[in-house]
């Protein structure tokens, strides 16, 4: 309480706790080594999500600073077609010389509507502030640097997410969660389950699971006191994960949808509704995992309904 801090009484109280208190304490089961390997893919693949949107972050600032009309034309500039373009009109020098020959080559090759072709001509011929050469030339050379790590990076994730997906559709869980939104495509549902894990007697209740990961806030009483704050010590990687999937879920799920909208008439901002309603989400999971049941949403409405009944009683 004191706050002072020694490892030798802190491995003295912890032997002492072990010691006295055996019986309260459950032994950690590991996962399957199916289970095991699945997080692994799906962390990894999280770390290379991670240097990509970094280094997507850094070609975005370096065009800023001397050559926005990429990022006028494209909003996603790690697409292929935003890549192409920089790589073949990476200064507003070439900008200028493109000729509209060549901009049609260019949409046709990215497969650009009529429409799209010409609104996006205009945009490439804008008038554009002048900028020093000798800042064109030293961001240019920058950008060509970034630009091809980027597109390795872009192969490597897309070609990643595949594999993690194929790897997850072979375990027994895909069936279990085949009706989940984000069930079809995506590595979602996979990152979820990889967090959870198969060990048995792993998770006592789904309040358990809810507040492992972050999904629930956490409550402070002594005496009259009673304060609710927000949990930060959790499964990060599981709450950014069901955090996910509740957002997918809103055009996925009418009762999903329908309960977002009660959470933000009563005022909360859209982050806590889609906790609240990653909370819901996960209480479905616990379900799932504990009884190894498939989802189905008609006996979830049908649930919803019987409950609102009684309440309304």
């Amino acid at each position: 309480m004191s706050g002072a801090k020694s490892d030798l009484f802190d491995a003295y109280v912890l032997s002492e706790f072990l010691r006295t208190d055996h019986g309260h304490l459950r032994a950690l089961r590991p996962n399957s080594e199916q289970a095991q390997e699945l997080k692994m893919l799906t962390r990894d693949y999280q770390r290379l999500v991670t240097q990509r949107t970094r280094l997507l972050n850094q070609v975005v600032a370096t065009l800023k600073e001397y050559y926005p009309r990429p990022l006028d034309l494209f909003t996603d500039i790690s697409t292929e077609k935003a890549l192409d373009f920089i790589k073949q009109c990476p200064t507003p020098e070439t900008v200028k010389e493109l000729s509209r020959k060549q901009w049609n080559r260019f949409a046709r090759a990215h497969r650009f509507s009529q429409n799209e072709t010409e609104e996006l001509w205009k945009t490439v011929k804008a008038p554009q502030l002048p900028i020093p050469q000798h800042v064109v030339r030293a961001k240019a050379k920058l950008t060509a640097v970034l630009v091809e790590q980027l597109e390795v990076l872009v192969k490597a994730t897309t070609h990643y997410s595949g594999e993690v997906q194929r790897f997850f559709a072979s375990m027994p869980a895909a069936k279990l969660v085949s009706s989940l939104p984000g069930a079809k495509s995506g590595t979602t549902l996979a990152s979820v389950w990889s967090e959870i894990g198969d060990a048995p007697g792993r998770w006592q209740s789904f309040r358990h699971l809810q507040a492992q990961a972050g999904s629930v806030p956490l409550t402070k009483e002594s005496g009259k006191v009673r304060v609710v704050h927000f949990r930060f010590s959790c499964n990060k990687r599981l709450r950014h994960a069901v955090y996910w999937l509740a957002f997918t879920s809103l055009n996925q799920s009418e009762w999903a949808k329908t309960y977002y909208r009660e959470q933000r008439s009563k005022g909360h901002t859209h982050h806590r509704a889609i906790r609240a309603l990653g909370a819901k989400w996960l209480k479905i999971i616990f379900v799932l995992w504990k009884d190894h049941k498939p989802y189905d949403e008609n006996y979830h409405l049908a649930n919803i309904t019987r409950q609102r009944m009684r309440q309304a009683v």
